[in-house]
């Protein structure tokens, strides 16, 4: 509409004036104007848009991309925005491809369950990632379980097993976390056990007398088979499958046909890998390339890659490479046979140990579902030994607890980064600790961490404390609720925490 001269000389004026005169200028008008004129003007503006959604009005290809670089955490406030922005973020494609980011996985994980268990998966992972349990509970446990070694306690799937020490360490003793429900395994001639192990549907230990015992969780079934000694390695069990290694040999059981088959190797096992469903077993050996039973030198130091499959009675190997060590021969200490520990889920592995240790990490080793090998790197703590108990959380996500003064009093999170691309050979994986969870800072020595299954457990001398990042489990059976104050005390810690980073 043009302008009259009147008009135009006015709105000259007005545009001549200063920031505060205009608003004045303006409040003046408005008070002056009528209803009529009030409502023309309402009109006027409603169709202006003074804010500009550019994320919601990006392709949804574009969305995508900006999203993997968020936090989980970060697309739940985001919901909050706007109704456009909670549809939007709730896609569950979208959803699958920002957890894959996070959890630095490959292997989609929400693609068969509903959009409700979607949120609830990531809800369970934002709380463990800020160490913040929605529920505490405790198992008591007498005698104390310093008399315990890291062998005769195992958790894996909500299943915790150990050695029983009231009965002079002749039975098993299983909690089933969700139900709390205990059960006793025994031997009938009441043999002492020396180590367990336990998955998801089997609980396995070894006696003195060089036999490894394996019962069925839900029906009580016992099998059994005879060691060559009671110097091995590696004692891993997943699904049906059991393992025990030695410098030479692997032993490999099947409890579903009560067969036990011997897989000769060559070379330190560095690390192990345990299929759940197939009868195949993978390992990663540091090997000497040009003589592989010569005595290992730093010089001829490679790791090879190795894949059994079972064929007929025996096992067959259906895949071996060599690659190159990660890191300098000068850097790090041979590994340790004795220092293995489970990385995930049907694996195991040993740790390499840097001469250096303040200015190199702490290494591990792990293989993926496609048999590439994966170097994990530790954080370096000031002030602490590189030697750390380590849980998985679940893909990406590991607890841990350093040594100081020859004790462990705090539990660290940390998250994995792939840091080369990958379609390397070998892939390279840093672990990046968040803020530190200082409840568990205390006199009393933190003597075991296990995790999975929504559950992060840490033992003292007398008890099991067990977190659970699940809004609908409460403690039952042989658990009973965790300290209150305990669990107050580590919100507190975390709106602590909130307020700075927020400053």
């Amino acid at each position: 509409m043009e302008l009259t001269p009147g008009a135009k000389a006015v709105s000259a004026d007005f545009k001549a004036l200063s920031h505060s005169d205009r608003l004045q200028a303006m409040n003046a008008i408005l008070q002056s104007l009528s209803n009529s004129e009030l409502r023309e003007a309402k009109d006027f503006l409603d169709p202006l848009k003074f804010q500009k959604d550019i994320w919601g009005s990006l392709p949804t290809e574009l969305r995508d991309i900006v999203v993997t670089g968020l936090e989980l955490s970060d697309i739940f406030v985001l919901r909050r925005v706007c109704k456009s922005w909670n549809e939007k973020l709730s896609s569950p494609a979208l959803l699958q491809t920002a957890y894959l980011n996070a959890t630095a996985s490959e292997q989609p994980v929400l693609d068969t369950v509903s959009d409700e268990h979607i949120i609830k998966r990531f809800k369970r992972r934002i709380r463990a990632e800020q160490g913040r349990p929605v529920t505490t509970a405790q198992l008591s446990v007498s005698p104390n379980l310093q008399d315990l070694n890291g062998d005769q306690i195992s958790y894996a799937n909500g299943n915790l097993a150990r050695v029983d020490m009231t009965t002079a360490e002749t039975s098993i003793c299983l909690v089933h976390l969700r139900t709390g429900e205990r059960r006793q395994f025994t031997t009938e001639n009441r043999e002492n056990l020396r180590a367990a192990r336990v998955s998801d549907t089997l609980v396995a230990a070894i006696s003195l007398r060089g036999i490894c015992h394996i019962w069925e969780i839900m029906t009580g079934v016992h099998k059994s088979f005879r060691l060559t000694s009671l110097q091995f390695n590696h004692f891993l069990v997943h699904g049906v499958k059991v393992m025990v290694s030695y410098e030479d040999k692997i032993l490999h059981f099947c409890f579903a046909t009560g067969v036990t088959r011997t897989i000769i190797v060559e070379g330190r096992i560095c690390s192990a890998s345990l299929h759940k469903s197939d009868d195949q077993v993978s390992i990663v050996c540091l090997r000497d390339r040009n003589a592989p039973t010569a005595v290992l030198n730093r010089a001829g130091h490679y790791l090879q890659v190795e894949k059994y499959t079972v064929d007929g009675d025996s096992f067959v190997n259906t895949l071996s490479r060599y690659e190159q060590l990660p890191f300098r021969d000068d850097e790090y200490e041979r590994p340790r046979p004795e220092e293995n520990f489970k990385v995930s889920q049907g694996q195991i592995s040993l740790r390499f140990y840097p001469y250096d240790a303040e200015s190199c990490p702490c290494l591990y080793l792990s293989l993926t579902n496609d048999d590439q090998i994966a170097v994990h790197r530790m954080p370096i703590l000031p002030g602490y030994l590189q030697s750390m108990n380590i849980a998985w959380f679940d893909q990406g996500l590991v607890y841990f607890t350093p040594y100081q003064a020859d004790k462990h009093h705090y539990a660290g999170i940390g998250r994995t980064r792939l840091m080369n691309p990958s379609f390397s050979e070998t892939l390279s994986y840093e672990i990046t600790p968040v803020p530190r969870l200082s409840v568990l800072r205390q006199p009393d020595t933190v003597y075991g961490i296990w995790a999975g299954d929504g559950f992060f457990l840490y033992a003292t001398s007398e008890r099991i404390l067990v977190w659970c990042f699940d809004e609908d489990w409460k403690p039952s059976g042989a658990l009973s609720r965790g300290p209150e104050e305990t669990l107050e005390s580590m919100r507190a810690a975390h709106r602590a925490q909130q307020h700075q980073d927020a400053e």
